[in-house]
């Protein structure tokens, strides 16, 4: 009898021992209790489609909480300049991932009130799915929905502004047909696609 209790003594404290060596991850993630879903690009979700996940190296990236970015279901016009009729320095110099929010606010504050009569002010007035975050992608961030366009879609073969500014006269714009991105005169009308941040 002594025998078969310290057996399985010896067991329970082996059993235990594994026990605390084996993390499980859970799927989806749930921090505090609360469950965060897991998305994929092209999902319907946080106002419009999922069009990019951060990545290791992105500014913004947590390996513990998903981020990313959220485009409007469709373009918010079809030619629209990317000043207010006045050429000046707005200080939008973000080109990288993450950077977008912080150049809209900059043309704005530049530009003047938010208004519909240039990109980054139409793109701060949308409010797809009740959201009023809303912005003008930076460069990098605009790749990245013209890589993932199919998946997103809804957009066409024209030039989409970026809310990153060159200089006095240009600003950043890409070719969805080829991908090309190159500075383009502020006072040409061209595409905007707004999107935010989760």
């Amino acid at each position: 009898m002594k025998k078969s209790i310290f057996i399985l003594s010896i067991f329970s404290i082996i059993y235990s021992c594994s026990k605390k060596e084996v993390q499980i991850l859970p799927s989806p993630q749930v921090i505090n209790k609360v469950t965060i879903p897991l998305y994929t690009i092209g999902d319907t979700a946080l106002g419009g489609k999922i069009a990019y996940i951060l990545q290791r190296g992105d500014s913004g990236y947590d390996a513990n909480i998903q981020h990313g970015l959220v485009a409007a279901i469709s373009d918010q016009t079809s030619a629209i300049r990317w000043h207010n009729g006045t050429y000046k320095i707005t200080g939008a110099k973000g080109v990288v991932i993450g950077t977008g929010f912080a150049n809209t606010n900059s043309i704005i504050s530049a530009q003047g009130e938010t208004t519909t009569s240039y990109a980054a002010g139409l793109a701060r007035t949308y409010k797809g799915g009740g959201y009023d975050d809303w912005f003008l992608p930076s460069k990098d961030e605009l790749n990245k929905l013209y890589i993932n366009k199919v998946i997103i879609g809804g957009f066409v073969n024209n030039n989409y502004w970026s809310s990153s500014e060159k200089d006095f006269e240009f600003a950043y714009k890409l070719n969805f047909t080829n991908g090309d991105q190159n500075a383009n005169n502020k006072v040409n009308a061209f595409y905007v696609r707004a999107i935010r941040a989760f």
